[in-house]
């Protein structure tokens, strides 16, 4: 999937891409093609497909699907159709394992601290999460939070395309325990975002189901906690200065 916005090929871009000098996106797309890979160009808030004079433009041959960036998540249906490869296609030789293992470090790269992922904990994370999705689950997101009364960190949350999950974790970084409840039973959803020792702005989750249980989730980084909410349709965080002081 590429992500293509109105200054994707603007013309310090333009000069990035034409020119000798490695540059990432045309090496992803190039590699892409060469392993057979299909690409499928996403317009975000443009509707035209980019002419670089390079070999990109013929690698980005697929329709493309167009997206209102105020308006994200209404492509999402689309997005998944067109990027679903069966169970049984190629991936590369890596196992179901493997594939979860890498989106859920992708998912963490920018949530857990740097020291946290040199001590290898993204990946300890990963195989919790491995382990507790089910093999007919889509894994959607993944966020660091904690129960209310636990130590900062210490709670995953994990959104398949069936269940919403916390995973409490304990001192080795393994499933303690677990809950898991089907997404089209939660029906509310509050956030209060605060400040965490004065510095960084984090959001306090509470969840409710149709049958009256409370979930509750503390801590998760603000934007991830948007995009959760974003992701199960519900709205998104309350605005600064309405929530509780931070601790």
């Amino acid at each position: 999937m590429a992500l293509i916005g109105p200054s994707w090929d603007d013309e310090r871009n333009l000069a990035r891409l034409r020119g000798p000098d490695r540059d990432w996106v045309r090496e992803e797309l190039m590699v892409a093609e060469q392993r057979e890979v299909p690409v499928v160009p996403v317009l975000v808030d443009r509707h035209d497909l980019p002419t670089t004079g390079t070999a990109v433009d013929g690698i980005l041959r697929h329709p493309p699907i167009m997206i209102d960036s105020s308006n994200v998540w209404s492509v999402e249906p689309e997005l998944l159709r067109r990027l679903a490869v069966p169970v049984d296609a190629p991936s590369g030789g890596r196992s179901t394992t493997e594939m979860i293992h890498l989106a859920v470090r992708a998912m963490l790269r920018h949530v857990l601290p740097g020291p946290q992922h040199a001590m290898g904990n993204g990946t300890s994370v990963a195989s919790v999460v491995a382990d507790w999705i089910d093999d007919a689950e889509w894994l959607r997101y993944v966020g660091i939070g904690n129960i209310p009364g636990r130590p900062n960190g210490s709670a995953v949350v994990v959104l398949t395309s069936t269940h919403l999950g916390i995973i409490q974790l304990d001192a080795r970084i393994a499933e303690a325990e677990s809950w898991r409840w089907p997404v089209e039973t939660v029906t509310s959803a509050a956030a209060v975002q605060r400040r965490r020792w004065g510095i960084s702005s984090v959001t306090d989750l509470r969840l409710c189901t149709a049958s009256g249980v409370e979930i509750a989730l503390d801590g998760v980084s603000t934007g991830q906690a948007g995009h959760l909410l974003a992701l199960m349709g519900s709205a998104g965080p309350s605005s600064p200065g309405q929530g509780r002081g931070g601790s």
